[in-house]
């Protein structure tokens, strides 16, 4: 197979040959999606270089652990987002224990994934990475500012819905019905803009 050949692999094909040990395409998922994995390594984080060692940290894992990914579950993309994710909030409830409080970065809308450049994504597939972060800020826009803010701390930070209520005062009962009604309008925004 030519290295050309290999640059036109989907997402798909790659994480199969990265299964079997083939370094490439693991260069080639890290040119695709190292700049959003990136973003959202900073966003959970809220420090850069922590960010990056997470980032090598995750990609040590997909190459030593390639055998995780189960297709069935999920894209690629979808994976290795969640992957990151988790280990970010891993790190931000190590620091917690550690200092005996939340340390997490602060929730702030101008720090949002659609914000951080993208050094890695291909002209194509930015448009198709930018067109679904149009839609999904789109969708979270018609959000209510308190149902937005208790998912941004569920995702972003990491926060159980008993932490929200601590963190903003809201009553437990109210974080779990704009979790809830928050989650249902931002399925139905979804599914009507595709």
């Amino acid at each position: 197979m030519t290295l050309a050949h290999k640059d036109q692999r989907n997402d798909y094909e790659l994480m199969a040959a990265l299964a079997r040990g083939d370094h490439d395409s693991l260069f080639q998922l890290y040119d695709r999606y190292s700049g959003v994995m990136l973003a959202l390594c900073r966003r959970v984080l809220g420090d850069a270089a922590e960010a990056e060692q997470l980032l090598l940290d995750v990609f040590t894992e997909v190459w030593q652990r390639a055998d995780r990914y189960d297709d069935g579950r999920g894209s690629p993309l979808t994976y290795l987002l969640t992957l990151c994710r988790s280990r970010a909030i891993d790190r931000c409830r190590s620091r917690r224990s550690r200092q005996g409080k939340w340390a997490a970065h602060e929730t702030a809308t101008d720090n949002s994934l659609g914000n951080v450049p993208d050094p890695g994504v291909t002209p194509s597939d930015g448009m198709v990475l930018g067109e679904q972060s149009r839609l999904v800020r789109q969708a979270m826009d018609s959000l209510t500012e308190p149902q937005r803010k208790v998912l941004e701390l569920g995702y972003f930070d990491g926060l159980s819905q008993r932490e929200i209520a601590e963190a903003t005062g809201i009553p437990l009962g109210t974080v779990k019905s704009h979790v809830r009604m928050a989650l249902i309008q931002l399925r139905q925004k979804l599914r009507n803009m595709e």
